[in-house]
């Protein structure tokens, strides 16, 4: 009765448009009457997956009704909250190839065993090692649980002595004693398959061990340049300069030939100074013997190519330093060509499509609500690097552009596209190897934002917790902790997670128990994955049956 009441309240509240109430059909939950999307407007001006599902204006991607907001003068087009910022996100799409998309698309048992076995397949054949501690729940785990930080190394091209190759070593072994099916088998031995799997299936797994690197071979510019790379050092001693991928983007056209020849797609060639002169910073050093095993940095570019090499098999750029938000109410350049039905559509402008640096010449139209974007930057720059040069005198100061964030970087990749027959979809049926790149994309994430706050604590004004840092220190010094290690860090209550930040929620929680008095309910929901709505918006053959129930593999 008293939920009826408040309903009644809100729907008879002056003002509330009840010609916008329709009919919803929820499945098993019944059917209610709330507000249709868009005042009566049902689809998008950029279409949709051609069932009336709702699309964001600016970039395509596809939103449930609850996410979706009004852009002003478009004719009752919606955007997301959180997929581009308005536009201000232009991620250029994942590079697709075609034998290795159709293995995730098919419904062949060797398709079904790529899917199964994601995570093994795509570990026997990355180019760099992801270390991380992942958590063992008892009995069935449907997610992957990771703590603590995740760790990425890469190593030379060539072995040590009584080294078994490994990675990026197996793509690149001597070319006068290749046999595939031994590499194959190399990869296959420390591959972890269920128990019970059957000899058909372990035979599949190693024709598609062999298949897919062979792919890989043809088609990833990391697999090409690393063999090209062998080769020359191979030839002999190179003394002269250095190979190295760095951070921030592809190498220019003069720093891929190496001795006059076109060399590399994405390692740059660095002339060794008389001096010694410096690699640059967070660069990855191709090496071909030796020196061990070297972390990547989380800020590399190459960070997510070397390893999820099944998820992005032409090499695509993960996030990476430098990148800059477009203008606010930029379309996607695979959109601009779309009918637009706002009366106040006048011209175009034009970008290098997939270029994530291009900036587009349009005004925004919409509101100035900027609730997506990230309250903190999440540059990774180390202090002390000079951002951009100083003005000249009496020159006008240009304001810096805006950097693409980790998180709206992620958000973007993460959110499911009008559905395209020619567009890669294999992040969204890799299954658990989805799972575990969602995780890493959330770890890199939160390394980021650590990594601002503690380059930034005068901008959070750190110093305003000066008398509780002494105190804590004097806490250590009472406990027989005498020597203070390391550097304090001041996470602000901006921070989710953090101590300031639960005891910031825990406080607005006792005042709304002061304000209204305790509460009468303490309500849960379930969810059956088996309810049509949910069937209806996965594509097919993403639905397994597990222990008899229905469950969504990704």
């Amino acid at each position: 009765r008293i939920n009826a009441a408040r309903c009644n309240e809100a729907m008879w509240r002056p003002g509330f448009d009840h010609s916008r109430l329709e009919l919803l059909d929820v499945g098993d939950l019944g059917r209610t009457s709330v507000p249709s999307p868009g005042g009566g407007s049902s689809g998008s001006a950029t279409g949709g997956s051609g069932d009336g599902a709702l699309a964001c204006y600016y970039c395509g991607a596809l939103l449930w009704p609850g996410e979706a907001k009004p852009v002003p003068k478009t004719g009752g087009c919606k955007r997301g909250r959180a997929c581009c910022a308005e536009g201000q996100v232009h991620v250029p799409e994942v590079q697709l190839q075609p034998a290795i998309e159709r293995l995730w698309r098919d419904d062949t048992p060797r398709a079904k065993t790529l899917r199964k076995y994601s995570r093994q397949f795509n570990n026997a054949l990355a180019l760099a090692s992801e270390m991380y501690d992942e958590v063992d729940l008892d009995g069935w785990a449907p997610s992957i649980v990771i703590e603590g930080k995740l760790y990425q190394q890469i190593g030379p091209l060539r072995p040590g002595e009584q080294q078994a190759e490994g990675f990026a070593q197996l793509y690149v072994h001597d070319p006068a004693a290749e046999d595939d099916e031994a590499v194959c088998r190399a990869r296959h031995m420390p591959m972890y398959m269920k128990k019970g799997a059957s000899n058909a299936e372990k035979t599949r797994v190693l024709e598609l061990l062999g298949e897919l690197q062979g792919v890989l071979k043809e088609s990833n510019s990391y697999v090409k340049d690393f063999v090209h790379a062998n080769e020359i050092y191979s030839q002999g001693e190179v003394t002269d300069a250095h190979f190295v991928i760095e951070a921030t983007g592809k190498p220019d056209a003069d720093k891929r030939t190496y001795k006059g020849e076109q060399a590399f797609t994405e390692v740059s060639v660095l002339a060794v100074e008389p001096r010694g002169g410096k690699v640059p910073k967070r660069s990855i050093m191709v090496r071909h013997r030796g020196g061990g095993l070297h972390f990547i940095d989380e800020s590399h570019r190459a960070y997510d190519p070397l390893h999820f090499v099944l998820l992005f098999p032409c090499g695509d750029d993960g996030w990476h330093d430098g990148i800059s938000l477009n203008p606010k109410g930029s379309r996607a350049p695979a959109l601009r060509a779309a009918p637009d039905r706002s009366p106040a559509a006048a011209g175009t402008s034009t970008a290098a499509p997939g270029s994530t640096r291009a900036f587009v010449a349009e005004e925004a139209d919409g509101d100035d609500d900027d609730g997506d974007a990230d309250a903190e930057s999440d540059t990774s720059s180390d202090e002390g690097e000079s951002a951009a040069a100083a003005p000249s005198a009496g020159a006008p100061r240009r304001k810096k552009p805006r950097q693409l964030s980790t998180r709206q970087f992620y958000a973007h990749r993460l959110h499911q596209r009008a559905p395209d027959p020619k567009a890669p979809e294999a992040l969204f049926r890799a299954t658990r190897l989805f799972q575990e790149y969602v995780c890493m994309s959330y770890a890199k994430v939160e390394t980021q934002r650590l990594r601002w706050v503690s380059n930034n604590q005068a901008t959070i004004r750190a110093d305003l917790y000066k008398n509780l840092r002494d105190a804590v220190t004097a806490h250590d010094h009472t406990t027989g902790d005498a020597v203070q290690a390391g550097k304090r860090v001041i996470l602000p209550a901006t921070f989710s997670g953090g101590p300031r930040n639960m005891h910031q929620r825990y406080q607005d929680a006792m005042a709304v128990v002061r304000k209204h008095g305790r509460p009468s309910f303490f309500l849960t929901m379930t969810c059956n994955p088996g309810w049509r709505e949910i069937q209806d918006a996965l594509p097919p053959r993403t639905i397994t049956r597990v222990r008899g129930r229905r469950v969504v593999e990704c």
